[in-house]
Parts: C-alpha cells; structure tokens; sequence
C-alpha cells in the first residue's frame, strides 16, 4: 500500500515532465534484489533509488523500521537513494524523505542493530 502510495506521489511530483512521470515503476514487483521498491527521476532526468518503509502509526519524530542487509548494501552505494517513511497509511498518509539517509554526513543521526541471522543447515 506505502509504495502505491509513493508511486502516485512521485507521478504527482513529475507532473510538469511527462516522459519522467510515465516511468515511474514499482521495481519492487518485479525485482526484489535492487535493494529499493520505486524508481525514479530527478527533473533533470537524472534516477532516484527510493526505498518505502510504511506504517499505520501516525507520524512521529522517531523513524523505525526493519532493513535487509542487501536494503543496506545497496543504500550505501547508490548515487540517489532516498528514504520514504509513510505514516497512517490506510487512512490520512504522511510521507516524511529522507535523502540519502545512510551517508558519511549522517551516521551519528542513526542507531543501526542487527536484528536478524541468515542460516543455513545441510541435512540429508
């Protein structure tokens, strides 16, 4: 829901470049390994890499939220990769940007804890 959500706001955005808008696409839904969920552009035609975190809380000071490692990786090395926190999702939604939320500039904003383990076990 977050990411139709995004979807639609970042064709609203686009509104003044057609041929920018029209691309827009929820690359989620066809590729989970990119590490994000929507791609975009800049009015300069140039590609922005959005990652959609969603919520039915309301809005808040704090964000939170669950990153895969690969999310991670690939936050880290992306030229525009953007961050959109939606809040209150299915009723009134709020979308609070971060760009580029995991640089050099920002890493004393952010608590990062590892929360899960990949496992592998070989049976017969």
């Amino acid at each position: 829901m977050g990411e139709e959500i995004v979807v639609k706001y970042e064709k609203n955005r686009l509104a003044n470049y057609p041929n920018l808008a029209r691309n827009v696409k929820q690359v989620s839904l066809t590729d989970d390994s990119l590490g994000y969920d929507i791609r975009s552009y800049n009015e300069d035609g140039t590609e922005r890499q959005i990652e959609v975190k969603s919520t039915s809380s309301l809005k808040s000071k704090k964000l939170e939220f669950y990153l895969s490692a690969n999310e991670l990786q690939r936050a880290k090395i992306l030229p525009n990769y953007l961050l959109y926190r939606v809040f209150d999702v299915e009723e009134s939604p709020e979308i609070v940007m971060i760009e580029s939320p995991f640089s050099i500039e920002k890493i004393d904003e952010i608590d990062i804890t590892p929360t899960n383990y990949f496992v592998q076990i070989k049976t017969d």
